[in-house]
């Protein structure tokens, strides 16, 4: 069972990992307008009159990059949900495997059987076992639902961080924009227009790289989903071995064999109890 577990949780961990969107925007869409704002204060007289051709060039390239990032975030999206499901569905198919081997054990102990208390046994043996089955399956379920719930919250309030970050951002731009095309249609000097035109675009830089590194943590936020998961998971497999180190105890005395420690539920090594009840430990998945 942990094997699985284990394996469902790393491909689920893995592609969350791989999804999250780390941003940040293109050099040339950062950095174009300021660019063409040096070149034309090279020639102050052509400041005013290139400036608007080459802010419209920065502004299409942002809103391109824009576009891309809000593509790669619904493709994160689609990429997760497919691995949940894949995920979903190899459990579904052990478990399927499992209830076999089971049934398969069941028939086993019935067969050897001869007294009544050896009868009565096997009928509290199984019921004990599947009730403990439930209850993990259950608790495990439960567990990775409330982990996949986190991970869609922080996701909701990652896309929208950007999409604040983003706006904001093209927003700064758009009004240093128009207050250069104010100030040159004011005929104010083109070098003061450049210089106030460049430290709006530097003040709106800095912001959005404030933003990038607050919205980045949600790798780190997840990680911990993941930690809490883990530990929950965990804490289901000792209660379940628990219970079953109980239930396959009660069951040996009644045919007169020495109560063992039975190994961990994880453990893939033969049993002592592996003659009596043949792949004893497939009941622990």
């Amino acid at each position: 069972m942990k094997n699985s577990l284990s394996t469902a949780r790393i491909v689920t961990t893995a592609a969350i990992a791989a999804v999250v969107v780390s941003w940040t925007l293109p050099a040339a869409a950062a950095g174009t307008t300021t660019k063409a704002v040096g070149a034309a204060a090279a020639k102050a007289p052509s400041f005013c009159s290139t400036f608007d051709a080459s802010y419209k060039k920065a502004d299409a390239q942002l809103s391109a990059h824009m576009s891309a990032l809000m593509s790669q975030m619904k493709a994160r999206d689609a990429k997760l949900v497919t691995n949940r499901g894949g995920a979903d569905a190899a459990i579904a198919e052990k478990r399927t495997t499992w209830t076999g081997e089971r049934t398969s054990v069941y028939a086993t102990l019935a067969a050897k059987a001869t007294t009544d208390a050896q009868k009565q046994a096997v009928t509290a043996f199984k019921a004990s076992m599947e009730a403990a089955i439930a209850a993990r399956e259950a608790s495990i379920d439960r567990t990775r639902s409330v982990f996949r719930t986190g991970v869609d919250q922080l996701l909701v309030k990652h896309t929208a961080a950007v999409n604040t970050a983003l706006g904001t951002y093209q927003t700064a731009l758009k009004n240093a924009a128009s207050q250069a095309e104010a100030a040159c249609n004011a005929k104010q000097k083109s070098t003061d227009v450049r210089n106030q035109y460049r430290a709006a675009v530097k003040a709106a830089r800095a912001d959005r790289q404030a933003a990038v590194r607050t919205i980045n943590k949600v790798g780190t936020d997840v990680r911990k989903l993941a930690e809490t998961r883990n530990a929950s998971i965990q804490l289901a497999l000792t209660t379940f071995q628990n219970s079953q180190t109980t239930a396959l105890n009660l069951l040996k005395i009644a045919f007169g064999e020495k109560p063992v420690h039975v190994p961990t539920a994880t453990s893939t090594s033969p049993t002592a109890s592996s003659v009596l009840i043949p792949n004893a430990t497939t009941t622990s998945r």
